[in-house]
């Protein structure tokens, strides 16, 4: 629901205060999250963890997203010059390092006896490809509405919400059912729904501005696969991983998901940048291409990897031989 109400409220405090409304409406949401949260939000609680942070390994991190992002974005400067495959190349070594620190250090940044998790593998594999398209979609299709095809504020917030308010409507039935039968085919399909919709976009879009005949209707199939896929990928990640641990695990899923949003965005913005020196349709019907592709490895990175049958029929195979290390 936040999805939906979010675009809609954004864009009038925009076409009626200022861009800075936006920022300022989150003061108060802030401030109530943090008085009703610990009245009404669970807390799992690891009992050997220390709370010790480290401090090495953020940094590695963080400066590893960065200088991949920065190359990738300043293609549309330096071009594929020397500069931005040492950049690349700085940033994958600076992430292999950390991979490296988290597997001796005492308190890693990332745990990587979570791993060993099969569910935990296969959703952030398909959950780095997911978030690639995920923020990149929307961006995208702003620019489309505002920039090609020069829609007001307030009709391109009208125009983004059917879809969310679709998925904030189908995601409760995905939850049910990804507990009933797993998330493998769950997020499979979400994901393909997801394909489907920006794939569309390519060949349905042209100069001529149709946002309620064109757009809203094939944004409800993203709308339908984001229903389906962006809360089961988190129940997905910690479906087998023991509960004094859901607090790393989810941490883990949503660090990687999240540098997936950032990462995805640098790249579309490389794609329209290179289509033109303004926002062109070629770009856009470029960068949605590349948004597809995401979603489609996505899909197939889970039905292959992920394991069949929910987690209650897994933890009750694992109970049954306890002979056997609990996978997932």
């Amino acid at each position: 629901l936040g999805a939906v109400v979010g675009p809609v409220v954004g864009s009038l405090l925009i076409d009626l205060v200022s861009w800075r409304g936006v920022f300022w409406v989150n003061v108060p949401l802030c401030l109530l999250v943090i008085a009703l949260g610990p009245r009404y939000l669970s807390e799992s609680k690891d009992p050997e963890a220390t709370g010790r942070i480290d401090w090495l390994g953020v940094a590695f991190g963080t400066a590893a997203v960065a200088s991949i992002m920065f190359a990738i974005v300043q293609t549309e400067t330096w071009g594929l010059d020397i500069r931005v495959v040492g950049l690349i190349v700085f940033g994958f070594a600076l992430a292999a390092a950390l991979i490296r620190r988290s597997a001796v250090h005492a308190e890693p940044l990332i745990d990587l006896t979570l791993f060993r998790f099969r569910s935990f593998t296969s959703a952030n594999i398909g959950g780095f490809f997911y978030g690639l398209g995920f923020t990149a979609g929307a961006l995208i299709s702003s620019l489309l509405l505002q920039d090609v095809w020069d829609l007001s504020i307030r009709d391109v917030g009208l125009a983004f919400a059917p879809s969310p308010l679709l998925a904030a409507v189908v995601s409760p039935y995905a939850g049910r059912w990804a507990d009933r039968i797993g998330h493998r085919w769950i997020l499979f399909a979400g994901c393909l729904s997801c394909a489907v919709g920006y794939g569309s976009f390519i060949f349905a879009f042209t100069e001529t501005a149709e946002p309620w005949s064109r757009y809203v209707p094939l944004s409800l199939f993203a709308g339908v696969g984001v229903g389906m896929t962006v809360s089961t990928w988190s129940s997905a990640g910690v479906a087998d991983v023991p509960p004094a641990r859901f607090g790393i695990a989810g941490a883990t899923l949503n660090t990687l998901r999240n540098g997936a949003y950032g990462l995805g965005i640098a790249i579309v913005v490389a794609l329209i940048a290179a289509s033109g020196d303004t926002t062109t349709l070629l770009g856009i019907e470029r960068a949605y291409a590349f948004i597809a592709v995401c979603y489609v490895l996505s899909a197939i990175s889970v039905v292959v990897t992920f394991p069949a049958g929910s987690a209650r029929d897994r933890a009750a195979a694992v109970a049954a031989r306890p002979d056997r290390m609990p996978t997932g």
